[in-house]
């Protein structure tokens, strides 16, 4: 495949479209529910967090001094099987290159889905946290939503309300899905030297659930070790920390809020 087009026009190396992500974006928006659940002993169990396989680790600690941008982008398996969940996001990483700091490479990195009870959930109540209780709130309010939502509703988390382009070059009102989501620009200077865990937490905004101009899906990027944050930092709500991990959480989603 060619140089990918998103709907601002923005040119993308294939690298940073691969089958998968193209499986995304042209998947029935009927059929994504299912993308999330794995068929087990006659019931179907729901993913509760993906993460950075030890293979995949070890690369992305090549990069993690260089980071120049990082984005989660949403994919799919190019086949479907209900005996194992094919939902496979991953993260595209912009880096600088060490010879020449100007220019920039990428670099893919899949995240692996876990059905088992998040890492350190059940301590979440017993820790005393570094800067707030956010982490707290992260389980009980998004985590949780994301949990108990009905898997008729969970189709709409990833289409909003917006406008493209036709073919014609005019702006028309239609259905957007989101493709990928962008980590604010603090994190290229918060990223460890080396990383111990990457854990990526699907979750819901129930605050934008209700409204069709905004997506609700909210995807939480967990990082180890945990990062000694600032009042800065931590001040701005992009980042919370508790003994166990860095939550890198708002990130804009695109569309509707593509660069």
């Amino acid at each position: 495949m060619g140089n990918a087009i998103t709907q601002n026009n923005e040119k993308l190396d294939p690298a940073a479209y691969p089958p998968t992500r193209e499986k995304w974006c042209e998947e029935d928006v009927l059929q994504l529910a299912h993308h999330f659940h794995k068929l087990n002993r006659g019931q179907y169990q729901r993913v509760t967090y993906f993460k950075l396989n030890p293979s995949e680790l070890k690369r992305f600690n090549k990069f993690s001094e260089r980071i120049a941008s990082i984005r989660i982008y949403l994919a799919l398996e190019q086949k479907y099987r209900k005996e194992k969940v094919s939902f496979c996001p991953y993260l595209h990483l912009n880096y600088d290159e060490k010879d020449t700091p100007e220019s920039q490479g990428e670099k893919i990195f899949y995240l692996t889905p876990c059905l088992e009870p998040r890492p350190n959930e059940s301590r979440f109540n017993r820790k005393q946290f570094t800067e707030s209780l956010v982490p707290k709130i992260f389980k009980e309010k998004i985590c949780a939503n994301w949990d108990k939502v009905e898997m008729h509703l969970i189709d709409d988390l990833f289409h909003c309300w917006g406008e493209a382009k036709s073919e014609e070059g005019n702006m028309l009102g239609t259905m957007l899905r989101v493709e990928f989501f962008m980590l604010d620009e603090i994190v290229q200077d918060i990223i460890p030297e080396k990383v111990e865990a990457i854990h990526l937490y699907p979750g819901i905004d129930m605050n934008k659930f209700q409204h069709e101009d905004e997506i609700s899906f909210t995807p939480v990027l967990g990082v180890t070790p945990p990062l000694h944050l600032n009042r800065e930092m931590s001040g701005v709500g992009l980042m919370e920390s508790n003994d166990d991990e860095t939550y890198l959480e708002y990130s804009k989603p695109c569309p509707p809020t593509c660069p």
